[in-house]
Formats: structure tokens, C-alpha cells, sequence
């Protein structure tokens, strides 16, 4: 009997445990995002103050990611339509004079949660109604936290070697892990755990190695860090050194399509073939879950074929002659 209330009772006391260490956890959570979205929302103020729509634009993407499904509608049209003058920030939420309060951060997350949820896709400015742009950032949203164990181990198969990697304090957006080693650094998500950015430079030295080889290390690499469907775009060879560009793609209609804004660059040492940089923050700023399409493809302009690329941009698909400057190396 003593036995069996022992085990009961070391049971509670490991369950009890066990949600306050989650119940800690999701509160830090909440602690950085309401700092983030405190910050976010102050810059975005700045910047409209300033006249500058495109800061504020992605200080308002910002807000909108790290306060849930809250967004300003209104206030987003305005502000892609750069039609930010004299514009009265206040009627987006009486919370500019609670910046220097203690709680300006929870009192800010609660407004944005709040505010224009009855909005929808659209918002009338000057009477004509228009489309509102998702924030930025959509394919991290509801992703869950990665532990620091994790991303280690995302940064070190990125930089290779088994690097002896530290970790170290980044206050770049979106929230990462940053780690550093002797020649190289890596950032990834805490939401999903995505490799950010990286660069490494390799000692010693390695058998230079052809084009094609290097442009499949680019290639692979790419399809390691789950970027998921994209084009080669541009390809460039600079002192030792190939830079190539990919681009976020999708297929519609049987063509590809290269969206030009969702931008990867990675680099490649000509020496050995190895990866020595990657960036694809640009590629999860602007990726979609889905994208507004036509019914029907475009018109091919005159004289086309469909080697000539799709071009999805600005809300637009469209025929490009020049096939998105995708080389002759990727075929649509």
C-alpha cells in the first residue's frame, strides 16, 4: 500500500513538474513575441512619421506575424498604396502613449490580436476597395519552437566538417539560433528550424572543381535545407567563387512558375566545390502558403513558346520573354 501511494505520489509530483516547466516555456514564448511585436509596431510608427511606406510595410508584416491573426487592414492598403501622409496612426488603436509604460508590450499584442479581425481580405480606402497583401513571413507562422539542440544540429551539417559550433546572441528578425565557429556562422529559425543563413570559409586547400559540379552542390544544397520547388535563375563566377541565385517556383497549368521576389543565393567555392554561403531570408519573407491565381494561363505574347518563363509578381502571372533570366542550364 506504502509502495503503491509512493509511486502515486512521485507520478503527481513528475506530472506537476512537467507542466510547469511547459507552462514556463510558452510564457517566455509569449514574452518575446509581445517584445517583438512591441518593437515592431514602434518602428512601423517611426516610419510612418518618416514618410518611408516600405519600412513600413515590413515593420507592419512584423507586427502582424508575432500578434496571431489580429491585422490593420486598413492601414496595410494605406501604407502599400505609400499613401502614408499625414496619416493618423492613432485611429489604428489608442496605444502610442502606453509605449514607455512597463506593459506596453502585452497592451500592444492585445490590440493588434483585436484589431480589424472583421476585416477580411479586403478594406475600403477612398472608397474603392482593395486587396491586402498576407504578411510577411507566412511560412513560419504556427510553426513550432525548434529546441537549441536541434538547430546545432541543423548549423553544423550546414557548415559541414563536424564544426565545433557556439552559440551566440542574435537580435535579427525572425527570432534564430545564431552559432558561430572559427570560420563560419549559421543562423535558423526557432519557428520550423530552417537554415536562415550561412557562411563558412574553408581552410587549407582542395582540387578546383568544374562548373557543373559546383552548380549541383549549389542545387543540392538548396534541396537539403527544405526550401522546397525552386528555379535556377542566374548563375555568376567571380575569383574562385560561383554565386548562383534560385527563386521560389510552383507549377500551374502544366509551366512552371518562377516568382522572382522569393529569392535564394548560395555560394560555391570552386575549390573542392563546396558550399561557403546561403541566404534565403528574402525566399521566406515573401513565400506563400497559396497565391491568387487566374482561371486560365495568360495570353502568350506574340512570337512566344513555352520555353519562355512565368513570372508571378506584384499579384500578376505573366509571360516573360526572357524567361526570368533562367539560363539555359533549367528548362521550364
Amino acid at each position: 500500500m506504502a509502495l503503491s501511494l509512493a509511486v502515486t505520489a512521485a507520478t503527481s509530483a513528475a506530472a506537476w513538474a512537467e507542466w510547469k516547466y511547459i507552462e514556463k516555456s510558452e510564457r517566455e514564448i509569449r514574452e518575446t513575441y509581445d517584445m517583438c511585436a512591441l518593437e515592431a509596431y514602434v518602428s512601423m510608427c517611426e516610419a510612418i512619421e518618416d514618410g518611408d511606406a516600405e519600412t513600413a510595410a515590413d515593420a507592419l508584416s512584423r507586427c502582424e506575424l508575432y500578434c496571431g491573426q489580429g491585422e490593420f487592414a486598413s492601414l496595410r492598403a494605406r501604407i502599400l498604396q505609400n499613401d502614408i501622409v499625414d496619416i493618423d496612426i492613432v485611429d489604428a488603436g489608442d496605444v502610442i502613449a502606453a509605449v514607455g509604460d512597463g506593459d506596453a508590450a502585452n497592451l500592444i499584442a492585445d490590440v493588434l490580436r483585436r484589431a480589424d479581425r472583421a476585416g477580411g481580405a479586403t478594406a475600403s480606402v477612398g472608397g474603392d476597395s482593395v486587396s491586402i497583401s498576407s504578411a510577411g513571413w507566412e511560412t513560419l507562422r504556427n510553426k513550432l519552437d525548434v529546441k537549441p539542440e536541434a538547430a546545432l544540429a541543423v548549423a553544423r551539417r550546414a557548415v559541414g566538417g563536424g564544426a565545433l559550433m557556439h552559440a551566440s546572441e542574435s537580435r535579427s528578425f525572425p527570432l534564430v539560433y545564431a552559432f558561430t565557429c572559427k570560420n563560419g556562422a549559421a543562423e535558423v529559425t526557432r519557428a520550423g528550424g530552417r537554415l536562415l543563413r550561412m557562411y563558412v570559409y574553408r581552410h587549407g586547400s582542395a582540387q578546383k572543381r568544374g562548373c557543373d559540379e559546383c552548380r549541383q552542390a549549389a542545387v543540392d544544397f538548396v534541396d537539403d535545407a527544405c526550401i522546397g520547388e525552386c528555379a535556377l535563375t542566374d548563375e555568376a563566377y567571380d575569383d574562385g567563387e560561383y554565386r548562383y541565385t534560385f527563386c521560389g517556383a510552383f507549377y500551374f497549368g502544366g509551366h512552371r512558375v518562377v516568382v522572382p521576389d522569393e529569392v535564394v543565393t548560395v555560394s560555391v567555392d570552386e575549390d573542392g566545390a563546396s558550399v561557403c554561403g546561403f541566404d534565403a531570408s528574402e525566399y521566406y519573407r515573401y513565400h506563400k502558403m497559396s497565391y491568387e491565381l487566374p482561371d486560365e494561363l495568360p495570353q502568350m505574347p506574340d512570337g512566344g513558346s513555352v520555353r519562355n518563363g512565368l513570372i508571378y509578381s506584384n499579384g500578376e502571372l505573366f509571360w516573360s520573354e526572357s524567361g526570368g533570366k533562367i539560363p539555359n542550364l533549367t528548362e521550364n
